[in-house]
């Protein structure tokens, strides 16, 4: 799902989604909770930023975040599934 706009905003309703795409200068916010499942560029920063509020997006493991910079971030709750037995993950804190 690609989530693209030249004026405000937008909302993202609770869903499943295989792909996710942001390409909002305004940026998009969640109105629910919110799984990306998806693989390779699974969630794609292209332009803006996701708000979540009070909502969490969660990311299936094998999903690859592409595009994230200081100006293209997760504003809020993100969770990542690691399934028991994986390999070493590391996470950077990005106070971007």
């Amino acid at each position: 799902m690609n989530f693209n706009g030249t004026t405000g905003n937008q909302d993202i309703p609770s869903f499943d989604f295989n792909n996710l795409h942001i390409e909002n200068a305004a940026g998009v916010t969640l109105t629910g909770n919110v799984s990306v499942n998806g693989t390779t560029a699974a969630l794609n920063f292209i332009n803006g930023i996701i708000t979540t509020g009070a909502n969490t997006i969660t990311l299936a493991s094998a999903v690859t975040v592409v595009g994230a910079s200081a100006t293209r971030y997760v504003n809020g709750f993100q969770a990542w599934v690691i399934p028991t037995g994986s390999s070493v993950r590391s996470f950077v804190k990005c106070r971007c």
